[in-house]
């Protein structure tokens, strides 16, 4: 997962890194599952991930195993 986000701030302690949907395309294209990536995010992330984005990474992480394995 960590080289599929974009950096935003390295400053020296602590990291800033943008997550897109280009970010979880290049995660879901290498075989991650989407809870696999709702866990990892979990870890890393300084608060908790807020619902809405859990749900924006389901939808769009079972829309995009779909398109990868020619199903849609």
């Amino acid at each position: 997962m960590y080289g599929n986000v974009q950096p935003v701030c390295r400053p020296e302690h602590i990291h800033e890194y943008k997550f897109t949907p280009y970010s979880l395309y290049a995660a879901v294209s290498v075989g991650l599952q989407t809870e696999d990536i709702i866990e990892y995010l979990g870890r890393l992330s300084k608060t908790s991930i807020p619902a809405g984005i859990v749900e924006f990474i389901k939808v769009l992480s079972w829309f995009l195993i779909f398109c990868i394995n020619g199903l849609f």
